[in-house]
C-alpha cells in the first residue's frame, strides 16, 4: 500500500474484499491454483493459514461455479469458515449443515434450522457452500427431494383453503397455539395466520380474503407488530418427525449432492480421527465416496506433490500495541500491503487510536484468522489475535422468540391478588361483561374480604395493578369501606419519607461538592479496552459509557450497577479504575468476602499487565508484614488500584490521592461501614455494584436521587443450560459428575441441610471414589470456609458439595455442572440463580434438579421445576424468577423495615408510593423533577366500547391489550395500538373502535385537567379540576370565545362550588366528536397562554 493511502474504511464494501483478493491472487500459487481447478481432479495444496482458506474456497466457488461442500475437522473450525464465506460470498450462498446432537432450547432449534435450510437449498437449482463437520459428512441426512415433498409453499395471490393449511402445517410437525413465540408454532384468527417457520428469524403473518392470499409479511414476535412485506415462502417440515428418520437406504451429505459438485477437505489427515468417534465407521469407504468428487484436500504439511502456499498464521503480540507498531514499521518500510481486520467500527476507531502508521489499511470485516503472505508481500491481521481476544462466534441464529427482551405482559390470571389504588388487595376472579347504565362493558371482578365484590371497568385498568412481593408471600385482602387500607398507604408514605429525604439529602449534597473531573480517554484507555478478550454487551459498552461521562463531571459520582455475575461488572469497575489511575489518582475496591477480594485482584492484575498501573490486595491472604509494606507504599502513592475487604475502611489505610471508591455488594456490609461509605460519598467518586438486580421501574422513581446503570444481558456465545428433572440415583450422578470431570470441569453439589450434609458426602465418596470432594457450608469458620473455597477455585477440588451460599457471588467459568439435591425446596428465583452459576464459559452446561418421587411432590413445586426445566433462554419463567429476585433488590437497596411495607401493600404500589414521596422531597429542596401530575379523568358513557371475544378470542391477550390502553399516557400510542389490531386481528368491530375512541377522550380530558367526563345521549358534561392551564372560567370563556369551529358544540358552564362544561356532540358520531372537541381546546388553550 502506497504512503499516505486511506487507513480507514467505515463499512465492508465489495471492493475492499476484491482488494484483498487482488493482493491473494497476484502470486504464481495462486494462479497455479486456479489452473489446476480446471482439471476436473482432486488436488492437494498446502500452507494454507488463517482466513486464507476462505479466499481461496470463494475463488474455487467461483471458478468452477458448482454446488461447494467444504468440510473441516471440528464445529469451531467449520463455523470460523462459514463466517468468513457468509463475509466474502454472501449470507445467501452459504448454509451450515452442523452435527446433530444432544442440545436444547434456542441452540436445538437453530441446529435443526441449519440442516433444513442446508439440504432445502441443494433443490434451488443455483449453486450454493454447504459448510459441515467431518463427523457431519457420515451422519444421516433427509433426502432433499423428501423435504421439498412436505414442504408448503405460499405465495401472495394464491388459493389456499384454510382448513386444509391447519391439516398440512399439523402434519408436517407445526402446532396451534393462541400466539406465536417460537418455530414450529402456528395460529389462526379469521382471515388471520401466523406462521414461525423453522428457516425463518422471525415469524410470518398470512392475511387471507376468502382463500385468496392478499399479503404476507414478517412479523416481530415481542410486539407482534410486523416488519416487511414479503411475497413467497417456503414451510420446511420438522425433520425430527418419524417420516424422516433413516429407512436405511439413504446416506450422508455426500449421497445427495449433485455429480459435479466440488468437495473441499480442510486439514485432510485428520479424517482418521474419526475412527476414534465412530468405531465402525468404515474410513476407506468415505474416502471412496469423497474421491468420487473433484476438490481439494488441504494438507497440514507440505510434500512434493501439494501445492503450497507458504503463508505462515499471524503473529502473537500478547497485546502489546509496541510489538505490533514495530512490525507494521518493518513491513511498512518494506512496501508490503497490510490490512487489519476489525470485529466492528467502535474496535477500529480504537485501533485507530493506538497505531500511527499511514500505511495500514483499517476494514470491518471480522475475519476469523489472520496470516502473512510472503509470495504476495501481504500480511492480513485480525484485531481479535492482537489483543488475545475471543473471535465473535455466530453459531446460533437469532430467532427473535429468544433473542429479543420478553415485552412485560400482565400476566393476570384467576385467583392472583391485585392491589386497587383506592380499596386495597383484592382477589381476581375473572372477567365478566356487565351492562353499565345502558352500555356493554368487559369488567374485572375483584373480591375483597366479607365476599364485598367491585366490577372494575377495564378502561379503568390503570387503577389496579398486580399484587407482587417476594416469592412464598401471601397477602391479607382488605375489607372495603372501613379505612384500613388508607391508614396502611399513610403510614407506608411516612415511612418511606425518610428514606426519600436521605436520598435526596445526599443528592443535594453531592452536587454541590467539588470533584475531580478526570479527563476523557487517551491511547492507554484504548489499549486496555481493545484487550478485553470479549466481545461487549449493548448494555454493558453502556454503562462503561454512563461512568465515564460521570467521572469526567466536576462533582463526586455516585452510581449503582446492577447486574448478575458473569455480566461483565468487573470489566466496567477496572476500565473506570484504570481512568482513575491514568489521571494519577488511586482507587479503593471494597468487597464482602476475602475470597472475591482474591478474585478481583487476580482479574485486575492479569488484565493490567501490559501497563504501569500498580494493582494490591489486602485481606488475610496477606501476612501482617506483607500488608505494613503495601500500606506505606499506598500512603506514598505507589499503589494505583487496592483491592480489599471492610479492611480498607480501617484508620490505618490512608491513600495520598484517592479518586475512586468501587464497593461490591454494599448491603452487605454493617451500619458502621454504611455511615463511613456515606462520608466517602461526598468527596470522592464512587461506583457501587450489585448482582441482584434493582427493578426498572424503582430505578426511575429513585432517578435524580441515584445515578443507576444496568446490565441485563448476559454475554454473546453463551450457549442455553441443559436442565433435567431426575431423580438422585447413584448411576445419574456418577456420569454426570464424571462427564464433567472427565472435560477438565468442575461440579457443584448442592444440598441445603448442613446436619445431613456429611451424609450426602459420604454418599458421594462411594459413588464416585475417584474425584476430589470438598464442603462448604455457613456454619463453618470464616477462615476455613475461606480455605476450601480457595482450593476448590484453584482446581484442587473437583466437586463443590455445599448449602446455598453459592447462590450468588463467585463466578467460576470452569464450574459447568449443577445438581441440586430436593430441588423441590427451592423457589424458583433461587433455583434460578443456582442454576445461573453455570453456563459462564462458552462451553455447554447441565443443570440436574434431583427430586424425590412425582406423588410425593406438591402441585406447586412441580410446577415450578417444570417451568426452570422448560425455560432455557428469556422467557414467562425468567420474567418470573426476574420479578422475585428484584423485589430481593429492592430490599437490599431499601432494607429489612420497608420489605415489610412492601409486602403489606404490593411491590408496584410500594414503588408508586416512593415515587411520589422522592418528587415531593425534590421539590422542597429546589430539584428539577422528572415527572408532571395529571388527573387521570374517569369516563362514564353510554356507548358499548370493549374487545369482543368473536375479535380477540384469548383472554390474556385482551387483558393485557386493556392493560396497554388503559396506561396510555398520549394519543399517539393509542394510534399505534389502533395500527396493531388492524395487523394482528384484521378489521376492528364497533365495540373496539369505540374503546380506543374512549381512551383517547381520556387522555386529552387528563391533559385539560378534566376530572371526569359523562358522556350520554350525545351530551357531553366534565367537571372541570384545579389547572394550570385555565387559570380561571373568566378566562376560559375568553379562549372559547376566540376558538373557531368551537360554536357547533353549544358549550356552556356551570360555575359554583363543582365547575362543570357541558358540549352537544354530533349524534352520529358521539365519540369522534367528543375527540375532535377536546382536541380544539387543547390546542386553543395552547395558543392562548
Amino acid at each position: 500500500m502506497t504512503p499516505g493511502s486511506k487507513r480507514i474504511s467505515p463499512t465492508a464494501s465489495i471492493r475492499d474484499v476484491e482488494m484483498i483478493e487482488e493482493l491473494i491472487s497476484s502470486g504464481d500459487v495462486h494462479k497455479k491454483f486456479i489452473q489446476k481447478l480446471s482439471t476436473h481432479a482432486r488436488i492437494d495444496i498446502s500452507g494454507v493459514s488463517g482466513s486464507l482458506t476462505s479466499f481461496l474456497i470463494k475463488s474455487a466457488f467461483h471458478q468452477t461455479g458448482e454446488c461447494t461442500l467444504v468440510a473441516a475437522p471440528t464445529l469451531k473450525d467449520a463455523e470460523a469458515i462459514r463466517d468468513d464465506l457468509e463475509l466474502l460470498v454472501g449470507k445467501e450462498f452459504v448454509y451450515f449443515l452442523p452435527e446433530s446432537g444432544k442440545s436444547v432450547g434456542q441452540e436445538a432449534l437453530t441446529l435443526l434450522s441449519f440442516r433444513s435450510q442446508a439440504l432445502n437449498s441443494i433443490q434451488k437449482g443455483t449453486p450454493v457452500i454447504l459448510v459441515t463437520t467431518f463427523g457431519g459428512l457420515t451422519e444421516f441426512v433427509t433426502p432433499p427431494e423428501k423435504i421439498i415433498e412436505s414442504s408448503i409453499d405460499i405465495l401472495v395471490g394464491k388459493e389456499i383453503n384454510l382448513h386444509d393449511l391447519k391439516l398440512k402445517l399439523t402434519d408436517i410437525g407445526y402446532e396451534s397455539e393462541k400466539m406465536v413465540s417460537r418455530p414450529f408454532d402456528f395460529s389462526i384468527r379469521g382471515g388471520i395466520v401466523d406462521i414461525f417457520p423453522i428457516s425463518f428469524e422471525h415469524p410470518v403473518r398470512i392475511e387471507f380474503f376468502g382463500d385468496k392470499i392478499e399479503s404476507m409479511r414478517e412479523f416481530d414476535v415481542v410486539t407482534q407488530i410486523s416488519r416487511k412485506h414479503i411475497k413467497n415462502i417456503r414451510i420446511l417440515p420438522d425433520l425430527r418427525l418419524a417420516i424422516f428418520a433413516n429407512d436405511g437406504a439413504s446416506g450422508g451429505i455426500l449421497s445427495v449432492l449433485p455429480e459435479q459438485s466440488l468437495v473441499w477437505i480442510e486439514q485432510e489427515e485428520k479424517l482418521e480421527l474419526l475412527n476414534e468417534k465412530k468405531s465402525s465407521l468404515d474410513l476407506g469407504l468415505l474416502r471412496k465416496e469423497i474421491a468420487r468428487f473433484r476438490g481439494i484436500n488441504v494438507k497440514s504439511f507440505s510434500s512434493k506433490d501439494a501445492l503450497d502456499f507458504c503463508s505462515l498464521p499471524q503473529s502473537g503480540y500478547g497485546r502489546s500495541v509496541n510489538a505490533l507498531s514495530a512490525d507494521l514499521r518493518k513491513w511498512s518500510n518494506l512496501n508490503d500491503s497490510i490490512i487489519i481486520s476489525c470485529e466492528n467500527e467502535i474496535h477500529m476507531e480504537r485501533m485507530n487510536n493506538l497505531i500511527g502508521e499511514k500505511d495500514v489499511l483499517l476494514l470491518p470485516i471480522p475475519m476469523s484468522g489472520g496470516f502473512h503472505l510472503p509470495s504476495a508481500n501481504f500480511h492480513l491481521l485480525t484485531d481479535h489475535q492482537i489483543f488475545d481476544r475471543h473471535r465473535k462466534r455466530r453459531s446460533f441464529l437469532s430467532f427473535s422468540s429468544f433473542s429479543a427482551p420478553i415485552r412485560h405482559v400482565a400476566g393476570i390470571k384467576i385467583g392472583d391478588y391485585l392491589v386497587h389504588i383506592e380499596h386495597g388487595i383484592g382477589k381476581y376472579r375473572g372477567m365478566e361483561k356487565i351492562n353499565i347504565q345502558g352500555a356493554m362493558r368487559e369488567c374485572l371482578k375483584i373480591v375483597y374480604a366479607g365476599d364485598d365484590k367491585i366490577y372494575l371497568p377495564v378502561e379503568n385498568f390503570h387503577r389496579i395493578q398486580k399484587y407482587k412481593t417476594a416469592e412464598g408471600i401471601t397477602p391479607k385482602l382488605n375489607k372495603i369501606g372501613t379505612g384500613e387500607w388508607e391508614r396502611l398507604k399513610k403510614n407506608t408514605k411516612s415511612s418511606i419519607s425518610k428514606i426519600a429525604r436521605d436520598l435526596v439529602e445526599l443528592y443535594a449534597k453531592r452536587l454541590n461538592s467539588k470533584g475531580f473531573s478526570f479527563s476523557g480517554d487517551e491511547d492507554m484507555q484504548w489499549a486496555l479496552e481493545s484487550s478485553f478478550p470479549y466481545s461487549e454487551t449493548e448494555d454493558q459498552l453502556q454503562a462503561i459509557e454512563e461512568v465515564k461521562s460521570d467521572m469526567e463531571k466536576n462533582y463526586p459520582m455516585d452510581r449503582l450497577l446492577c447486574g448478575d455475575v458473569g455480566f461483565g461488572k468487573t470489566e466496567v469497575a477496572l476500565r473506570a479504575a484504570f481512568k482513575c489511575a491514568i489521571n494519577g489518582k488511586q482507587t479503593a475496591i471494597l468487597v464482602p468476602t476475602t475470597i472475591l477480594a482474591e478474585q478481583h485482584f487476580m482479574t485486575f492484575k492479569e488484565r493490567l499487565i501490559p501497563f504501569p498501573v500498580n494493582v494490591e490486595s489486602i485481606s488475610r491472604f496477606r501476612s501482617k508484614k506483607e500488608q505494613s509494606k503495601i500500606l506505606s507504599r499506598l500512603a506514598a502513592g505507589s499503589v494505583d488500584i487496592l483491592i480489599g475487604t471492610h479492611r480498607l475502611l480501617s484508620k490505618d489505610v490512608i491513600f495520598k490521592d484517592l479518586g475512586l471508591l468501587i464497593i461490591d455488594e454494599e448491603h452487605r456490609f454493617g451500619v458502621r461501614q454504611k455511615e463511613r461509605l456515606k462520608e466517602m460519598r461526598l468527596s470522592v467518586d464512587t461506583l457501587s455494584m450489585s448482582a441482584t438486580p434493582i427493578p426498572r421501574t424503582l430505578n426511575f422513581s429513585l432517578l435524580g436521587a441515584r445515578d443507576l446503570s444496568n446490565i441485563n444481558t448476559a454475554p454473546k456465545n453463551r450457549l442455553p443450560i441443559y436442565t433435567e428433572i431426575t431423580s438422585l440415583e447413584e448411576g445419574l450422578v456418577r456420569d454426570a459428575i464424571l462427564k464433567e470431570v472427565e472435560r477438565g470441569g468442575q461440579v457443584f453439589f448442592v444440598h441445603n441441610e448442613v446436619k445431613t450434609i456429611d451424609k450426602i458426602y459420604n454418599i458421594l465418596r462411594k459413588w464416585v471414589p475417584q474425584v476430589r470432594i470438598c464442603v462448604a457450608h455457613g456454619q463453618m469458620r470464616p477462615k476455613e470456609l475461606e480455605a476450601i473455597m480457595s482450593k476448590f477455585m484453584a482446581g484442587e477440588y473437583e466437586v463443590l458439595l455445599s448449602t446455598m451460599i453459592i447462590e450468588s457471588g463467585l463466578d467460576i467459568p470452569n464450574v459447568n455442572t449443577i445438581l441440586v439435591n430436593r430441588a423441590d425446596k427451592f423457589g424458583l428465583s433461587q433455583l434460578y440463580q443456582l442454576r445461573g452459576r453455570v453456563g459462564r464459559s462458552d462451553r455447554r452446561a447441565f443443570a440436574y434438579l434431583l427430586i424425590p418421587p412425582a406423588h410425593k411432590l406438591t402441585e406447586t413445586a412441580i410446577k415450578r421445576l417444570k417451568t426452570l426445566e422448560n425455560f432455557t433462554q428469556l422467557g414467562v419463567g425468567f420474567n418470573i424468577a426476574m420479578q422475585d429476585l428484584e423485589i430481593r433488590g429492592a430490599g437490599n437497596l431499601l432494607g429489612t423495615k420497608q420489605s415489610g411495607f412492601m409486602e403489606a401493600v404490593g411491590y408496584d404500589m410500594y414503588n408508586r408510593l416512593i415515587n411520589e414521596a422522592v418528587e415531593e422531597m425534590k421539590k422542597s429542596y429546589g430539584i428539577e423533577t422528572t415527572s408532571t401530575f395529571k388527573v387521570m379523568t374517569e369516563i362514564d358513557c353510554d356507548i358499548d366500547a370493549y374487545f369482543p371475544e368473536t375479535y380477540i378470542e384469548d383472554g390474556e391477550t385482551r387483558i393485557d391489550l386493556y392493560r396497554r390502553m388503559s396506561s396510555s399516557i398520549t394519543v399517539s400510542v393509542v394510534s399505534s395500538i389502533s395500527s396493531e389490531l388492524l395487523d394482528r386481528f384484521g378489521p376492528m368491530p364497533n365495540e373496539a373502535r369505540n374503546l380506543l375512541e374512549l381512551t383517547n377522550i381520556k387522555i386529552l380530558a387528563s391533559a385539560l385537567q378534566i376530572k371526569s367526563i359523562s358522556i350520554k345521549r350525545s351530551t357531553l358534561t366534565g367537571l372541570i379540576g384545579n389547572s394550570d392551564n385555565i387559570s380561571s372560567n373568566d378566562e376560559f370563556f375568553k379562549i372559547l370565545s376566540r376558538t373557531n369551529g368551537i360554536e357547533q358544540y353549544n358549550i356552556s358552564i356551570k360555575a359554583g362550588e363543582k365547575t362543570y362544561l357541558q358540549a352537544e356532540l354530533d349524534t352520529n358520531n358521539t365519540l369522534e366528536s367528543a375527540s375532535s372537541l377536546l382536541k380544539l381546546l387543547s390546542s386553543s388553550i395552547n395558543l392562548n397562554r
